[in-house]
C-alpha cells in the first residue's frame, strides 16, 4: 500500500483511450470496471497491459492484472485489478 500510486482519475481516462464504455474505478483501490466489444480475455490483457506501460504518467508501472467479469448496477462488465510486485505465474500475461 502506499507504493506505485496510480490516479484512478488517470487509469480512467486510460481505459476510455483504449476505446472501453462505461469505465468506472473503485475507489483507490485499482479496481476498473468497463465494457469491451472484444470478448477474449487474452487479447484483452495483452492489449490492457501494452497500454497502461505507455498510458500512465511516468513513474506508474503495473506489472500484472487479473481480469473477469462482474457484475455492476444490473450489467455485466469486465473487471480488471492491478496488482502490485511480482505475480504468481498464472496472472502473468500470456506470451
Amino acid at each position: 500500500g502506499g507504493k506505485n500510486m496510480i490516479k484512478m482519475v488517470d487509469l480512467k481516462a486510460c481505459f476510455e483511450n483504449m476505446g472501453f464504455t462505461d469505465v468506472v474505478t473503485y475507489i483507490q483501490s485499482g479496481n476498473v470496471l468497463f465494457k469491451a466489444p472484444e470478448k477474449d480475455k487474452i487479447t484483452l490483457t495483452k492489449k490492457i497491459l501494452q497500454k497502461l506501460a505507455t498510458g500512465l504518467p511516468p513513474g506508474s508501472s503495473i506489472t500484472a492484472l487479473r481480469l473477469s467479469k462482474a457484475s455492476y448496477r444490473g450489467t455485466m462488465r469486465l473487471l480488471v485489478r492491478l496488482l502490485a510486485g511480482e505475480p504468481p505465474s498464472k496472472l502473468s500475461p500470456p506470451t
